[in-house]
């Protein structure tokens, strides 16, 4: 008998369980004169984006352009471009991680896509691009060995930016001897004179920067130098073009004769530290690349009483954030994605036998606050 009564309990429990279960989640038997609660909704969740996708968005907007120059063919197209199918295009740069770099690789593989396209290359026909780099944009040793692992693949021809100006002539000559056209990239190197250069005129660069930056400091005060690498010509030439301009017609400025370099040894951002601590009259200085850039920029944000201009060159997310915030003056902008593509239809031409100039200039263009959102302007930035 108590068996059953514990039963008969327990499906009590149960109906009654049920029955309240059934009351709350039923939305037809509320009572007569009572609020009825707005329903609640769920919310939808946003598609997550597709980050290949945004990229090729992104590729898609970007402009291809060179400035008006006599050129004996057009590099921003690949119209005429005929290449064995399968072909190795290798790239060997100082650093692919920064935003310059990356954004010159998008360049070139926009130029590798509309090869394939032109030639009609699908699946393992199509054209390849390898692009490489040590991990340390200073290692002068270890960029050489990739360039003769990427020489031993026997590609259709190399594109290199090489570290040291001084360096490369045995890898030049190796190339030279396996029909390999070599296309330099952003810089020379001595013993190259047989290849094609795509590279901004540094000097130029360097000379324009001097110019922004002494407007910034009224024509007076101390100045400085923050450079990314002491032997490449890049840096070799901005410095020059900047010391130039400043002594022929900005007297009024007094720029010091020893330049901070980004030389591996010891952080940069030390060495700007000390640079600041040493020179408490600077009120100007001049950085030679992107990554010189944001370092100095965040050294001189830090400091509460002292107002120093800083002119970069290149404009990744933080050059651009600290130009819209006026804490940079403006920079100098290469055309990364313009070099890119015509570094690869100049190596394609040359592997056809087709003649190339002997030098092929991407430009760049003075960016600061005033014309920074300008349409025709967006070809120079980059992330």
């Amino acid at each position: 008998m108590k068996k059953v009564l514990a039963l008969l309990l327990c499906g009590l429990l149960l109906l009654q369980g049920c029955g309240k279960k059934a009351q709350e989640t039923s939305s037809d038997t509320v009572p007569e004169g009572t609020d009825t609660p707005a329903p609640t909704e769920t919310p939808t969740e946003e598609p997550t984006p597709d980050p290949d996708q945004e990229q090729e968005e992104e590729e898609e907007e970007v402009s291809i352009s060179l400035p008006e120059q006599e050129l004996m063919a057009d590099y921003t197209k690949a119209e005429g471009i005929q290449i064995p199918p399968g072909s190795q295009i290798a790239v060997v740069v100082k650093d692919k991680g920064t935003g310059f770099w990356k954004a010159v690789r998008q360049g070139m593989e926009m130029a590798v896509e509309d090869i394939n396209e032109v030639c009609g290359y699908t699946g393992k026909d199509k054209v390849k691009l390898t692009f490489e780099s040590p991990s340390d944009s200073n290692d002068i040793d270890t960029q050489i060995n990739i360039i003769d692992a990427v020489l031993a693949e026997n590609p259709l021809v190399l594109c290199l930016s090489p570290i040291d100006m001084g360096s490369c002539q045995a890898q030049l000559e190796s190339a030279e001897e396996n029909g390999i056209p070599v296309i330099l990239v952003d810089g020379g190197v001595k013993g190259a004179e047989n290849s094609s250069i795509c590279s901004t005129d540094h000097y130029a660069v360097g000379k324009e920067a001097a110019v922004h930056l002494s407007q910034a400091m009224a024509e007076g005060g101390q100045a400085a130098i923050v450079g990314h690498q002491p032997l490449t010509e890049s840096c070799v030439e901005r410095e020059k073009g900047f010391r130039t301009e400043m002594q022929e017609n900005h007297q009024g400025i007094q720029v010091l004769a020893d330049t901070v370099y980004d030389d591996g040894e010891v952080s940069l951002e030390d060495q700007v530290a000390q640079l600041l601590e040493e020179n408490p009259e600077l009120k100007g200085i001049f950085c030679t690349n992107e990554e010189t850039g944001e370092v100095v920029l965040a050294a001189v944000e830090k400091l509460e009483e002292r107002q120093i201009s800083v002119v970069t060159v290149d404009a990744g997310s933080d050059i651009i954030e600290a130009i819209e915030e006026g804490r940079d003056v403006g920079t100098v902008c290469q055309n990364p994605y313009g070099m890119g593509y015509a570094s690869v239809i100049a190596g394609a031409r040359a592997a056809m036998g087709l003649p190339n100039n002997e030098y092929i200039d991407p430009g760049y263009q003075w960016i600061n606050g005033e014309n920074l959102e300008a349409p025709e302007n967006q070809k120079y930035l980059y992330e």
